[in-house]
């Protein structure tokens, strides 16, 4: 019974942040000032695994990618995460295998477990073609767009009621995405790469 109730929990506060008001503006992202301390600033002096490799991603008509990462929110311990540059990532399917706390602390297993229960048995990202990516938890599937930024190290996911960014990098060598709710920035989603579609 108390797993159950954990679940409920868990499923109920990850619900309301991938629901989370996508429509909110953030001030004047040409507003470099340092005082937020969760945006990640790292990836440009931090060497990055074939960065010009970017094949061709979206947003060569957007703005530059250090104005579109600034606004980004990151908890503290991904933003230490050493950023990872990934290719191409269309026609690529990926899960959710496990998280980070509001509190700074990766998700058990067990913990994992219950996330997963209450979106359904499986929480799927896949990346298609033209920047769009399907959504997939509790056999729903959610349209979004997507954009790799700052030399693909870092990705932006968009619909009309979410937004959702993070960053890539290596844990014991398999690519793990590292997503946070914008609107909830407080915890993260870890994703490794399941399949190519």
């Amino acid at each position: 019974m108390k797993k159950k109730i954990i679940a409920a929990l868990l499923c109920a506060a990850l619900t309301l942040s991938l629901a989370g008001c996508g429509e909110e503006k953030e001030s004047s992202p040409s507003n470099n000032s340092t005082n937020n301390s969760s945006t990640n600033q790292q990836s440009s002096d931090t060497p990055t695994s074939d960065p010009g490799s970017s094949s061709d991603q979206q947003g060569s008509d957007s703005a530059p990618e250090s104005d579109q990462s600034d606004a980004i929110r990151l908890p503290e311990k991904i933003t230490t995460a050493e950023p990872y540059a990934v290719n191409n990532i269309d026609y690529t399917g990926w899960a959710l295998v496990g998280g980070l706390s509001e509190e700074g602390i990766d998700y058990t297993d067990e913990q994992v477990e219950a996330i997963l229960e209450g979106f359904g048995g499986h929480y799927n990202i896949f990346f298609n073609s033209g920047g769009k990516a399907d959504v997939i938890a509790s056999a729903e599937a959610t349209s979004m767009d997507y954009e790799l930024i700052n030399g693909n190290t870092m990705i932006t996911l968009r619909n009309e009621n979410a937004y959702m960014a993070g960053m890539f990098t290596v844990a014991d060598g398999v690519v793990v995405m590292m997503l946070v709710n914008q609107a909830a920035p407080a915890s993260a989603y870890y994703f490794v790469q399941i399949d190519e579609h």
